[in-house]
């Protein structure tokens, strides 16, 4: 009885090294693609971005990632972030797999910063009869500054934390 507790003891440690060894892979390895970003809300209390994700796992590993926050900053400074939402996604093996859209809630008081040195009135004249959301997406395409996303999430219960993506 006791030989099988310690096989069954070493076999469990043993599959755990082994999923941490392919866990530690996957970390080092995946890229991120920003798929595309959008104004999706305009609001006196901010600017919300809509911001597309795509993973690319070149590990034989699959994973299932969890809880990804987008942090959007400009010369290192903070502009806005996402929520950390329950939102699952499957990371397959050798693949570019999307995660969807994340939704980046911007402060006005940053979203005021960015357009600094952007002539607003003029650019929502431009789209006089148009949504407010059209005006708003142009004007996002006028911004000079560098916008930078850093994504981070879980992978199967490992923190995973990439480099920062240029946006815009």
């Amino acid at each position: 009885m006791n030989t099988l507790i310690t096989i069954g003891i070493l076999a469990g440690g043993g599959y755990l090294v082994h999923r941490a060894l392919q866990l530690n892979a996957l970390a080092g390895n995946i890229t991120t693609r920003i798929t595309g970003a959008r104004v999706h809300q305009l609001s006196l209390s901010g600017l919300t971005i809509a911001i597309g994700i795509a993973i690319n796992n070149p590990t034989k590993s699959t994973v299932t990632i969890s809880k990804p926050v987008v942090v959007l900053t400009t010369k290192g400074q903070y502009v806005g972030e996402s929520d950390a939402e329950g939102k699952t996604s499957k990371i397959t093996g050798q693949k570019v797999s999307p995660i969807g859209d994340i939704l980046i809630k911007i402060p006005l008081t940053s979203a005021m910063a960015l357009f600094k040195g952007i002539n607003l009135t003029g650019l929502f004249a431009a789209f006089k009869g148009q949504s407010l959301l059209t005006a708003a997406q142009a004007a996002i395409t006028q911004i000079k500054m560098p916008i930078e996303a850093q994504i981070s999430f879980y992978a199967d219960s490992l923190f995973v934390k990439l480099p920062a993506t240029r946006v815009l």
